[in-house]
C-alpha cells in the first residue's frame, strides 16, 4: 500500500506500533488500492531509465557550470546541450579569448566530464532502444502515434499488463492526466492536472503529444481533426494532455488485451 493512503489511520503520535495498527486497519478497507509487484523484467527496465534519468540531470549540471565558468571570462554561450557540443571546441582553440593556460586546462576536464556523461547517455538510449525493438509488447506500442522506445520502455515498467487497473481511464488518472477537483456542496471546481503518478512517465507523453500536435495540420483523419478543433477551442498545452490521456488509454487497452493496435479509418 502506499505509505500516503495509510498515514490518516496513524492515532496519536507517530511510532512502530501505532504504524502496524494503521497497516492492519488500513489493509481491511474495501477501498483500498494496493501497489502491484514488479517483475524482474519491469524492475530491470525502470532501473534503466532512473539511471537515464541520473545521467541526464548530470550532464545539466556540468553543461550550465560550464556556461558560468566561460560567462565569468566574458564568453557567452546561449543555453542547451548542442550549443555546448558545437561551440565550445572552437573555443578552446581560439587564441583570442584571453583564457590562461589555468583556464583552459580547468574548462577543459569539464568539458571531459561532459562528454562522458554525452557516452553513458548514448549507450543507456541504444540499450532501452535494443528493448523496445526486441520486447513484444514494447513493439506494439510503438506503433501508437506519440511514443517512442523510451515512452514504451516507461509504460511497460510500470504498468506491465495493466491488470491494476479497471479501465484505461484509471490508469490515466494515476498518471496525472486528469483536471485535479476541489468541489464543496454543489459548487464543482476544476483545476490544473494533478501531479500525482509517475512524473517522467508523464513528462514523455506530454512531450510525445506535442510532436503530434505539431504534424496534425498536415493530416485530414479523424484524431487530427480532433486535435485541431481542441486548439481551436483552447490552447496547444491542453490539447497535449488530453491527447497525452488518449495515448495512456490505448496503451493501456494494448497492454491489457495483448493484441496489436488498430489504427482508427
Amino acid at each position: 500500500m502506499a505509505s500516503h493512503l495509510v498515514m490518516p489511520y496513524v492515532q496519536n503520535n507517530k511510532n512502530d506500533a501505532r504504524d502496524a495498527d494503521a497497516i492492519c486497519e488500513a489493509v481491511g478497507r474495501g477501498r483500498m488500492r494496493f501497489v502491484p509487484i514488479k517483475s524482474i523484467e519491469q524492475q530491470d527496465i525502470q532501473g534503466l531509465h532512473r539511471i537515464r534519468q541520473s545521467i541526464v540531470k548530470s550532464r545539466t549540471a556540468q553543461s550550465n557550470q560550464l556556461r558560468g565558468l566561460l560567462a565569468e571570462y566574458g564568453i557567452a554561450i546561449p543555453k542547451g546541450v548542442s550549443h555546448i557540443r558545437g561551440k565550445f571546441p572552437s573555443i578552446l582553440e581560439n587564441k583570442d579569448n584571453h583564457l590562461s593556460a589555468v583556464a583552459v586546462e580547468m574548462i577543459a576536464e569539464f568539458y571531459e566530464n561532459f562528454r562522458h556523461f554525452e557516452l553513458r547517455l548514448a549507450k543507456a538510449d541504444a540499450n532501452l532502444k535494443a528493448i523496445a525493438e526486441s520486447h513484444p509488447r514494447c513493439r506494439v506500442l510503438l506503433e501508437v502515434g506519440g511514443i517512442g522506445y523510451l515512452t514504451a520502455t516507461a509504460l511497460y515498467a510500470s504498468i506491465g499488463n495493466g491488470s491494476q487497473f479497471r479501465c484505461g481511464r484509471d490508469a490515466a488518472a494515476w498518471l496525472g492526466l486528469v483536471p485535479r477537483q476541489h468541489s464543496t456542496g454543489r459548487k464543482m471546481v476544476i483545476l490544473g492536472i494533478t501531479t500525482r503518478g509517475n512524473r517522467p512517465l508523464r513528462a514523455l507523453l506530454v512531450h510525445g503529444a506535442h510532436s503530434v500536435i505539431l504534424h496534425a495540420a498536415r493530416h485530414t483523419d479523424r484524431q487530427s481533426q480532433w486535435i485541431q478543433g481542441l486548439k481551436a477551442r483552447g490552447c496547444a498545452n491542453k490539447a497535449a494532455v488530453a491527447l497525452a490521456n488518449k495515448m495512456v488509454r490505448v496503451a493501456w487497452a494494448i497492454l491489457r488485451k495483448g493484441e496489436p493496435y488498430k489504427q482508427a479509418a
